[in-house]
This record gives structure tokens, C-alpha cells and sequence, in this order.
């Protein structure tokens, strides 16, 4: 065959896998051939130069884009394949750029320095790693980012390592590792690890933040926040904050826990909780626990509005508890005035602390509903033209002491002024008669 250029050589198409592919050999200038097949994949083939731009692998095994001196390698491929590399089997080449794996298997884009833009698609066991930045996993399974400002979207098992700004979105049991500022959305089984800071979970099943700061789970089930985790927060989800942790929050959370020495913690608007094993500044807020959740084991609790009897205590439902209480300014008390009494009268202090009651004739007593510790106070106006007596002073589930044992009349149109407290379920009734206007 005579010397032809080969621009002048006809074109051949369709072409066959084992058809020859004309390559002329950099060191001597010779033509040589290669099959189609062994130029695109094949095994154990190295593009190994000073600077690289785009490059491709096309399935094969065993083959490397690489970089003399550590240069930049820009907009590299791999597609398909099993064990292939873009910077070289535990190379770490600089400024490793755009460079992709499409499916395959065990593939490694290995850059460092100001590697960027890379990016897995499908696949399973690929790998980005040494400083990937703005990269990228999408599908696939076991995929592993060593990143900055990365993302995986959907898949499993994918992780993303030792970075910042990074999401994960769908898929089951990927997880961020010691990053920070990162987001997980949707996914089941998710985890953020190893002291993230500033990092989200939205919509998960079962998922996780360890060891964490500043970090957020929102909607989802089963979600927890554990070992050593400050500054976080679950809301709209049905989980718990355990193990050591402070400063945490759970809001509308239906199994809501808080557990194993957890201090300057709150519950809101929850129910089933269980505050238990040795909390301290913990604050409950519009709460509901049952018969086999409850909240004791505390000091320096504050329960507001929690409704049923707390389990382990002799406290009252739907009451403010604390262990000290200092106001600034002004405590008031609602005062219960009752209609004009004479005869029997029964007073319900579950309505009130003060009382104040309009005598028009003689009057029998009757409390009830009183609770243990409480003090009340009775102002007892008498307004009959006569003197006007009390007949006597009764209270249900409990006996009444006073001064002497019994009560003077009050004289007509004055003022008695009584103070009652309640101590293992008596009453003990101090009256101070002929209140007069000044």
C-alpha cells in the first residue's frame, strides 16, 4: 500500500469491535495499530503526562489517568469499568478538575490541591477522594466523597467525609462525617458523626446526629440526638435526646425522651415523654406523660402544663413546677367572689386562693378540692343587720384546727379575715374578726 495521509484514508462505519485503530508512537514516529476494543477499556492502560485535558476511560479494568509531577489533570472520564483511576492508585495529583465516573465499580478519583468539580454517577464502592470539592455522588451505593461542599442524591451506604456544606438528599443509610454546615433530607437510616457543627436532617427515618453542635432534626421518625450532642434540637419528629448531652430541645414530638444526665434541656408540646436518670435544668412545656414514661429523678425541673399526675412524685397535674421561683416585680392571685351565702355553703379551692364570700345569714362550711401545701386566704363580709354566726367549718378529706377549737360570731356589717393552709390534708384555719372601714 502506498504512503497515504491518514485524513486521506476512507472512513469505515459501521465499525467492529475488533477493527484497527492507527496510533503513531511519540518516541520513534511509527504508525502502529490497536483494536477498538483495547483503546476503549482494556486493562492495565496509564495516560500519564505533565498536564491532562480531556481524557476518557471507557469500561476496561485496572486503568489510570495520572499527572507527571502532580499537575493539573481537567474534565477526565471514566465510564464503566471496575478499578479504575483518574489521579492513579493512591496518587494524590493537584488540581484534579471535572473530572467523572459514570457507573463501574471500585473506580477512584484521587485529586488534592484545588481539585473540584467531580462527580460519581450510579455505580457502587467509587470513590472521591483527597479534597474533592464542589463534587458530587448521584445514586449508586457505598460511594464515598472525602469533600467540600458536596452532594449525594438518592442511593445507599454513601458517605460523605471530613467536609463542609455538603447534602445528602433520598436514599438510606449515607452519612456525613466530621463535617459541618451539612444537610441530610429525606433519607432513612442517615447519620451525621464524629462532632459535626451546624448541620440538618429533614424528613428522616431513624436518623441521627452524634456527637454533634448547633445541629437540627425536623419531621421524620425515630430520630435521635446522642453522645455528647449541645446546642441541637428535634422538632415534628418522634425522638429523643440521650447520653450526656445540653442545651437540646424537642418540640411536637410524640415519644419524646430525654435521657442519661441531659441538663438546660426542654420538652415542648410532647407527649409520652420520659425525663429520667439524673437531668438537671430541664424545662417541660405542655407535655403528657403516661403511666409507663415519666419525669422524675430531676433537680431544678420546671414543668408547666403537663398534664397528668408525674410518675414518681406526689406533684398535681397541669401545674407549674420548680424548684425556686424569684419574681422581679409584682405576683398577684385570682380572687373567687361567691354569691351571697347562708346555710350550707361549699367553697371549691380548686378555683382560686382568695375568696371573697357575702354573708347574709348564718353559714355552714364546706371545702373541698384543697391541695397539700397550698395557703388560702377568705375575706367574710358580713352584711346581716343582726350578728350572723359561722355554724361551723368542714373539709372533705381532711379535719379543720383552729385557735381554741371553735369560731366567734361576726359581728354585723364588719369583716372577718381568714388564713387557711393545708398540711398533710388538714386544714389549719387562722380567723381574725371585726374588720372595720378606716
Amino acid at each position: 500500500m502506498a504512503n497515504v495521509k491518514i485524513s486521506a484514508l476512507p472512513q469505515l462505519y459501521p465499525i467492529d469491535i475488533n477493527d484497527f485503530v492507527a496510533i503513531v508512537e511519540n518516541s520513534d514516529s511509527t504508525t502502529k495499530q490497536i483494536t477498538q476494543e483495547k483503546l476503549f477499556g482494556g486493562t492495565g492502560h496509564t495516560f500519564n503526562v505533565t498536564s491532562l485535558d480531556n481524557s476518557m476511560i471507557f469500561g476496561g479494568k485496572d486503568n489510570i489517568i495520572t499527572s507527571n509531577g502532580g499537575n493539573k489533570i481537567k474534565t477526565s472520564i471514566i465510564v464503566g469499568g471496575t478499578s479504575n483511576s483518574i489521579g492513579g492508585a493512591g496518587i494524590s495529583i493537584g488540581d484534579c478538575e471535572y473530572a467523572g465516573i459514570f457507573a463501574g465499580e471500585q473506580n477512584t478519583i484521587n485529586g488534592g490541591g484545588e481539585s473540584r468539580g467531580q462527580t460519581v454517577i450510579g455505580g457502587k464502592l467509587n470513590k472521591l477522594q483527597a479534597d474533592a470539592f464542589l463534587s458530587s455522588i448521584v445514586g449508586g451505593e457505598d460511594n464515598t466523597v472525602s469533600m467540600q461542599k458536596a452532594v449525594i442524591l438518592g442511593g445507599g451506604s454513601n458517605t460523605l467525609n471530613g467536609g463542609y456544606e455538603g447534602v445528602i438528599a433520598g436514599g438510606s443509610s449515607n452519612q456525613i462525617n466530621s463535617g459541618e454546615k451539612n444537610f441530610i433530607a429525606a433519607s432513612n437510616n442517615c447519620s451525621l458523626n464524629n462532632y459535626p457543627i451546624r448541620n440538618f436532617i429533614l424528613g428522616t427515618e431513624s436518623g441521627s446526629i452524634n456527637n454533634a453542635r448547633f445541629s437540627n432534626i425536623i419531621g421524620g421518625y425515630a430520630a435521635s440526638i446522642n453522645s455528647g450532642a449541645n446546642f441541637q434540637s428535634i422538632i415534628n419528629s418522634n425522638g429523643q435526646i440521650t447520653t450526656g448531652n445540653e442545651r437540646n430541645i424537642i418540640i411536637n414530638s410524640p415519644n419524646g425522651n430525654i435521657q442519661d444526665s441531659v441538663t438546660e434541656s426542654a420538652l415542648i408540646s410532647s407527649s409520652n415523654v420520659n425525663i429520667a436518670s439524673d437531668e438537671t435544668n430541664v424545662t417541660v412545656l405542655n407535655c403528657k406523660p403516661t403511666s409507663s414514661e415519666s419525669l422524675n429523678t430531676t433537680s431544678k425541673a420546671t414543668y408547666i402544663g403537663v398534664f397528668d399526675t408525674i410518675t414518681g412524685n406526689d406533684e398535681y397535674s397541669a401545674t407549674t413546677h420548680t424548684d425556686n421561683l424569684h419574681s422581679y416585680k409584682l405576683t398577684s392571685n385570682k380572687v373567687t367572689t361567691t354569691a351571697n351565702a347562708s346555710g350550707n355553703v361549699t367553697i371549691d379551692l380548686s378555683t382560686g386562693l382568695i375568696f371573697f364570700i357575702p354573708q347574709t345569714g348564718n353559714i355552714t362550711f364546706t371545702f373541698i378540692n384543697a391541695r397539700d401545701g397550698a395557703k388560702y386566704e377568705f375575706i367574710v363580709h358580713n352584711t346581716c343587720a343582726a350578728a350572723c354566726g359561722i355554724t361551723g367549718v368542714n373539709l372533705t378529706g381532711g379535719d379543720v384546727y383552729t385557735a381554741g377549737g371553735s369560731l366567734t360570731s361576726t359581728p354585723g356589717t364588719t369583716r372577718a379575715y381568714w388564713k387557711a393552709t393545708i398540711f398533710n390534708d388538714d386544714m389549719y384555719l387562722s380567723v381574725e374578726n371585726n374588720y372595720q372601714l378606716l
